[in-house]
């Protein structure tokens, strides 16, 4: 996942250029952070952890306010929920073998029921495609191996995989099949 083939669609680059493109790469990054420490935050507590947690972005207070507002329109959809809940966890590791070849990935979300597997993947940093049936070859492969290693460690589970496009916000379901060639 951390090297899918295809390469997915190119990242916005901070370096390119300082312009409105920078802005949503950093845009991205911060709110990626915020998704890994609001949750489970009350909301009246939520813009001094922001602090803390955007502390090196030298943010004004303006703009850190924006970014809690962007986050919190997220974390307090119902929609979302359940994976901003308390039983799923941030930063997952996963690590396993896929077609005999070593794989080692981060998932941004993991939520594990009795019934099924639901992992997440953010993507803040590009823009969603108009309909979620487009999404990009590279997503698709990225989830099918993550879903291919849940399917190993949970094989009596349901695995469904997800893409949270946070400039939207839209959560898409993502259907891998068995095999992307």
């Amino acid at each position: 996942p951390s090297r899918p083939t295809p390469p997915p669609p190119a990242a916005r680059s901070p370096l390119r250029d300082r312009t409105q493109e920078t802005q949503r790469f950093r845009r991205g990054t911060l709110l990626h952070r915020l998704f890994q420490f609001l949750p489970g935050q009350p909301a009246h507590e939520r813009l001094e952890t922001a602090a803390r947690v955007l502390a090196d972005a030298s943010l004004s207070d303006d703009e850190l306010n924006a970014y809690v507002e962007s986050a919190a329109k997220v974390l307090d959809d119902p929609a979302f929920a359940a994976i901003f809940g308390p039983d799923a966890m941030a930063e997952a590791p996963l690590t396993g073998l896929v077609d005999g070849y070593a794989v080692n990935g981060m998932v941004d979300r993991l939520l594990v029921t009795s019934a099924k597997v639901l992992v997440v993947d953010y993507k803040t940093n590009r823009k969603p495609p108009a309909n979620p049936t487009d999404v990009p070859e590279a997503y698709l492969r990225q989830m099918q191996t993550y879903a291919r290693l849940l399917a190993g460690i949970y094989p009596d589970r349901e695995i469904q995989t997800a893409l949270l496009w946070t400039e939207a916000p839209r959560l898409d379901i993502v259907a891998v099949p068995p095999s992307v060639n």
